[in-house]
């Protein structure tokens, strides 16, 4: 087993080695007590490749823990940079892209 303070803060990585970001929030799903997803910041490189960089914020994604390969010193991913771009148009699609209407 591992404590939460034993993830928080790893690095990330996609299935090909590449760096995706770092964990920074674990998802409880509230009703099983059980991890649903895995908070990352993208690596500002990352966030800048596929368009999500934020000036003055960090950019972050939820990773369902069913992508999770493998802890250890790293978090290996079983995504490709295809299925992030995906996982990441997806945040786009659902981001306001101003205020709310009245």
């Amino acid at each position: 087993m591992m404590k939460s303070g034993g993830i928080l803060g790893k690095e990330v990585m996609g299935s090909g080695g590449w760096k995706i970001g770092k964990i920074t929030e674990l998802v409880f799903d509230e009703n099983s007590w059980r991890i649903g997803s895995i908070e990352v910041v993208l690596d500002p490189e990352v966030a800048k490749e596929y368009e999500m960089k934020k000036l003055l914020s960090r950019t972050t994604i939820n990773v369902d823990v069913s992508s999770v390969h493998a802890i250890g010193t790293h978090v290996i991913l079983s995504i490709t940079k295809p299925q992030l771009g995906e996982m990441i148009s997806h945040k786009k699609d659902e981001t306001p892209s101003g205020p709310p209407v009245a």
